[in-house]
């Protein structure tokens, strides 16, 4: 028997139809896929555009929102985007009621090629970046040890307990902390490699520097304005309320009378106080006995040594005299408002327990031994900005 392979027509013609029909979906397919790739290229352009902008923009804030302004419509241009393509842009600053924030918004038309076919004209491609600029610190250094050096004696020390510090640390030299569960709200800036930190964190990290850092603050005895003065030159300076009643609001408290207490001697001041005062002396000042309640009268100064005495021994308690200590607090609670700052001494705080709520303790060299408190570093009226990031 001879096999009949002849085809049927119809089905020839089937074939025909279902190629062109799969050809025609392929051809759809690969349009939708080359438009959807330039909408895609396009929103990835007018992104880079945005995050550009908004880059350039912070970086005049807070000082100056038109100029951020400015600075985004330019770079926004410098990107190929402005109203000659019927680009769209809006910057919005303050941002959420932060001055030192920009929003930029781009918006664009991007026309389809191949979807125009299947009724579609164009689709809005949008693109958006928010970036800010935050204070560096709102707060002044808590410590600060101008000294510099990378051995014992250690610039910043501390064998203390359950210390809040608000406001970081500086050492220009070395640093050993030794105590327990010490927690810094802020940064610990150092030149000296490894610094030891047995229990202390530190939320801004650790920060090492090659050239040292500058007084945040800078005094001389001679910024200060003296009220009340010893009438005896050279010899230690003696207040409390048996040895000199007259300084006294009310003895019996001891509450200090307001102003700025100066001698060119050693100050020391024993059995507790409370008041609105300043220290200054050209040599040191001692604290012993307590508790002590002081707030700063004047530059926002506490205490003030220009330089550690080298007069010995010190009349009354020789204990109120640390030989190599500028301020030397021994106290059984000492609480604050104000810089401590010995310009060319140590600052050495003893207090069983020691509490600032806005002050700090700046010096040539800073130890700190206490069994609990908290410093808080004074606020920044003209905080440094810190570098520029996107944050959407």
């Amino acid at each position: 028997m001879v096999k009949n392979n002849t085809r049927n027509p119809g089905e020839s013609g089937q074939m025909l139809i279902l190629f062109v029909l799969g050809l025609g979906v392929l051809m759809g397919m690969m349009a939708m896929t080359i438009d959807v790739g330039l909408i895609l290229h396009e929103r990835r352009s007018l992104q880079n555009a945005a995050d550009a902008a908004a880059l350039a923009a912070v970086a005049e804030l807070p000082d100056s929102p038109s100029a951020a302004t400015a600075n985004a419509l330019e770079w926004v241009e410098m990107n190929g985007y402005d109203s000659s393509t019927g680009a769209t842009v809006t910057v919005n600053t303050p941002y959420q009621g932060n001055p030192a924030a920009v929003e930029v918004i781009i918006d664009r038309d991007q026309p389809f090629v191949f979807a125009v076919a299947l009724g579609l004209d164009k689709i809005d491609v949008h693109a958006r970046a928010v970036a800010t600029r935050d204070p560096s610190s709102a707060y002044e250094p808590a410590i600060f040890a101008a000294s510099s050096g990378c051995a014992d004696p250690k610039e910043v020390e501390t064998s203390s307990a359950n210390i809040d510090v608000v406001g970081g640390i500086i050492s220009n030299g070395s640093v050993k902390m030794t105590g327990s569960d010490i927690v810094v709200e802020g940064s610990l800036t150092y030149i000296c490699d490894d610094p030891l930190l047995n229990d202390a964190t530190f939320t801004g990290g650790l920060i090492q520097v090659t050239d040292p850092v500058d007084w945040p603050g800078y005094f001389q005895y001679a910024d200060f304005a003296c009220d009340f003065q010893s009438n005896e030159s050279n010899i230690p300076w003696i207040i409390n309320p048996s040895d000199s009643p007259s300084l006294y609001a009310d003895p019996s408290t001891g509450v200090l009378n307001p102003g700025v207490y100066c001698h060119n001697s050693d100050i020391n001041v024993s059995q507790g106080a409370t008041g609105n005062v300043t220290f200054v002396s050209k040599k040191g000042v001692y604290f012993s006995g307590g508790p002590y309640n002081l707030t700063a009268y004047q530059n926002d100064v506490v205490i003030f040594s220009e330089k550690r005495s080298t007069y010995v021994p010190c009349t009354g308690n020789p204990n109120l005299c640390a030989a190599d200590a500028a301020v030397h607090i021994s106290s059984n609670g000492f609480t604050w408002e104000g810089i401590i700052f010995a310009l060319k001494g140590k600052i050495q705080f003893s207090a069983s327990s020691m509490f600032s709520p806005s002050g700090g303790l700046w010096g040539d060299t800073v130890k700190i031994s206490a069994s609990s408190g908290s410093i808080t570093g004074l606020i920044d009226s003209e905080p440094s900005w810190g570098a520029v990031r996107l944050v959407e």
